[in-house]
């Protein structure tokens, strides 16, 4: 069984997860829009992650 401060590190990486894909979904969203690009992928993923973004 792994020590506690373990599951307290793997805790708090998990709560910042919907911070750094929210960051990472808007830059890479921006980028693409700057550059004139098409993102048909990323925008399926965005909607099917929708509810957890921010």
């Amino acid at each position: 069984m792994p020590p506690r401060w373990a599951k307290l590190c793997a805790s708090d990486h998990a709560m910042n997860a919907i911070d750094e894909m929210s960051a990472l979904n808007r830059d890479l969203k921006k980028f693409f829009d700057e550059h004139g690009a098409a993102y048909p992928v990323w925008q399926a993923l965005e909607a099917e992650a929708g509810r957890y973004l921010q």
